[in-house]
C-alpha cells in the first residue's frame, strides 16, 4: 500500500523539484501520458488538466519513493481497471456511494483518499472542477493507483 507519508513527501518533492519528478512521470509513463491527451482529456480546462496530472504525479513519485523502480503501467491493464471502475461507478445512482464503494474495494486507501481530499478541499487556491469531471479525474487517478499497485 502506498503509505501517506510517502504522499506527503511526494507533494512536498514536487513543490520543490517540479520540473524534474513530473519529466520522470513523463519518461516512465509516456503511453499514459499520451492517454491522457485523448479526446476526453480535451474537454477539460488547463486548471482541471493541471490537476489531475498533479494527482497522478504525486501517486506515481509517492510510488516510486517507497518502492523503488517503476515498470511502465500496462495500458491494457489500465483500460480494463477503467473499465471496472466505470461499471462500479455506474452502478450507483449516487457518486457518493459510488465513492464508497471504491474505498471499501481497495488497499490503496490513502492513496485513494489522498485524490478525494484534493479534489474537495476548500481555500483560496482550489480549483473549481464540476461533479461531472470530479469524477472522471478520481476514477482515471484510481485506475491509475489500481495498475501501478498491482503487483506490489
Amino acid at each position: 500500500m502506498i503509505q501517506e507519508r510517502f504522499i506527503d513527501e511526494a507533494v512536498i518533492a514536487l513543490d520543490q523539484k517540479g520540473e524534474h519528478i513530473e519529466q520522470s512521470l513523463m519518461d516512465n509513463q509516456d503511453d499514459f501520458i499520451i492517454y491522457l491527451n485523448e479526446e476526453i482529456f480535451k474537454v477539460f480546462t488547463e486548471e482541471e488538466t493541471q490537476l489531475l496530472l498533479f494527482l497522478v504525479t504525486v501517486i506515481h513519485h509517492a510510488y516510486f519513493t517507497q518502492f523503488g523502480e517503476i515498470e511502465p503501467i500496462d495500458m491494457d491493464a489500465f483500460n480494463a481497471n477503467d473499465d471496472n471502475n466505470w461499471k462500479l461507478r455506474e452502478s450507483f445512482k449516487n457518486w457518493n456511494q459510488a465513492k464508497d464503494a471504491f474505498f471499501e474495494q481497495t488497499n490503496q486507501e490513502d492513496a485513494l483518499a489522498f485524490v478525494e481530499d484534493m479534489l474537495a478541499e476548500d481555500g483560496d487556491d482550489k480549483i473549481v472542477v464540476s461533479d461531472a469531471v470530479q469524477e472522471i479525474i478520481f476514477i482515471t487517478a484510481k485506475s491509475f493507483i489500481d495498475t501501478l499497485t498491482a503487483k506490489a
